[in-house]
């Protein structure tokens, strides 16, 4: 019969102060990783917004050929006539940092311009 005890007796397990030290540690990882996480989702939005501008913009320029002009001045709805150059759902999805794509045509100002319009994201 084996008579050995598994460990001996001042080492059964963790004391309270090594439970404490890992707790500690573990949240100094939480709290380093968290705003760099963080950050990396705003760089990733900021990516995604500057990627569908160009897309949005391509496809003014290739109604301003087709056409001989720019459409007309858009804020809500993407401007009559664009669904042939720019997927409807982008326009009406909005921007990944908030607020809305905005279509300035050249009615009013003389010059066109897109934009996000609208309250965006802190």
């Amino acid at each position: 019969m084996d008579t050995r005890r598994p460990f001996p007796p001042d080492q059964r397990g963790f004391t309270l102060v090594e439970l404490m030290v890992v707790i500690v540690i573990v949240g100094l990882l939480v709290a380093i990783s968290v705003p760099a996480f963080s950050s990396q989702k705003r760089n990733a939005q900021c990516g995604v917004t500057a990627a569908e501008l160009r897309t949005l913009s391509t496809g003014f320029v290739a109604y301003l050929a087709e056409h001989g002009s720019f459409p007309a001045d858009s804020h809500e709805f993407l401007p009559p006539g664009m669904d042939r150059y720019i997927d409807p759902q982008i326009w009406a999805d909005g921007t990944p940092l908030g607020g809305s794509y905005n279509w300035e045509g050249p009615d009013h100002h003389g010059h066109a311009a897109l934009s996000i319009f609208g309250s965006t994201e802190e």
